[in-house]
């Protein structure tokens, strides 16, 4: 897995399946939505591309009442 910390370092040059969300937590959920994108993106011969948020933008605008689940480091062991 290879890690970028913003877009403009990002360089998709090649036929991807792109997810994107905040996957706070990574849940069951989180891990199936996941998991089908890397699958799918293997049965078409693609690459598999997952963005997310750090911040995360309830956090920004809620910040009072917002807490993370998990870490951004966490969340990128978790993924």
């Amino acid at each position: 897995m290879q890690t970028y910390f913003s877009l403009t370092d990002l360089a998709i040059t090649k036929p991807s399946t792109i997810t994107i969300g905040n996957f706070d937590g990574v849940h069951i959920g989180h891990q199936l939505i996941i998991r089908s994108r890397v699958e799918a993106a293997k049965v078409s011969g693609r690459h598999s591309v997952l963005i997310t948020f750090f911040p995360n933008l309830k956090a920004i605008f809620c910040k009072d009442r917002f807490i993370y689940l998990t870490s951004n480091a966490q969340k990128l062991e978790l993924i």
